[in-house]
């Protein structure tokens, strides 16, 4: 099972990103079939409809690799995400959390996978209107993934854009103005001028040289 999801901050933003191979058995195979017919939900607006499937994965990956098991955090992570999208912050907070706890525990607190987790709780503080705590949770994840990946990685461009967006909230125009700027050059390079990627950048830069 791979989960990857980003949640919108500037460009898509909320991470799925914990991740191991699919181990056998057929508990963990119907809780991956079980989550991609959640995504497909989640992706269409319908997280009414989605949130039983992730449940239900949830519990099949519990049960089948225990509470602590990287499958496990990557189902919880996917379900905070939906919550998040669900206007449900406290519920997405404790999800993240507990889904940083067994990153931590199983890789330790720079790994990649951590730095997506704390890159959703920046995206959750933004979306809580709470940017000034966002900040230095924004800046931790971006330093592991910019020390891991580099400068020219298009996840270390979405983070800057992500940064950016906090920083806007908070009036610190030049800064954001710069990360977009960043974010951009990285986005074009890899993904092409037209990209989605690119042109919130791009928004985000020109309202400020307006």
């Amino acid at each position: 099972m791979t989960i990857l999801a980003w949640e919108p901050v500037v460009v898509p933003h909320e991470i799925h990103d914990v991740r191991l191979p699919e181990p056998p058995g057929d508990e963990i195979a119907t809780a991956c079939q079980l989550h991609e017919q959640a995504l497909a939900c989640q992706a269409e607006g319908r997280y009414g409809e989605a949130e039983p499937l992730l449940r239900r994965a949830l519990e099949l990956c519990e049960s089948a690799l225990g509470p602590d098991d990287l499958q496990t955090a990557a189902l919880l992570n996917e379900l905070g995400v939906l919550h998040k999208c669900q206007g449900r912050y406290d519920e997405a907070e404790l999800l993240y959390r507990r889904t940083l706890d067994i990153v931590d525990a199983l890789l330790g607190p720079d790994d990649l996978q951590a730095a997506s987790l704390y890159h959703n709780l920046a995206g959750l503080e933004h979306a809580r209107g709470r940017a000034a705590l966002g900040e230095p949770v924004a800046r931790w994840g971006l330093r592991i993934r910019e020390r891991a990946l580099g400068p020219g990685h298009p996840d270390v461009a979405a983070d800057k854009a992500a940064l950016a967006a906090i920083l806007d909230a908070q009036g610190r125009f030049a800064e954001a103005e710069e990360l977009y700027r960043q974010a951009r050059a990285v986005f074009e390079t890899t993904l092409g001028r037209e990209h989605p990627y690119v042109l919130s950048c791009r928004a985000g830069y020109t309202t400020h040289r307006r």
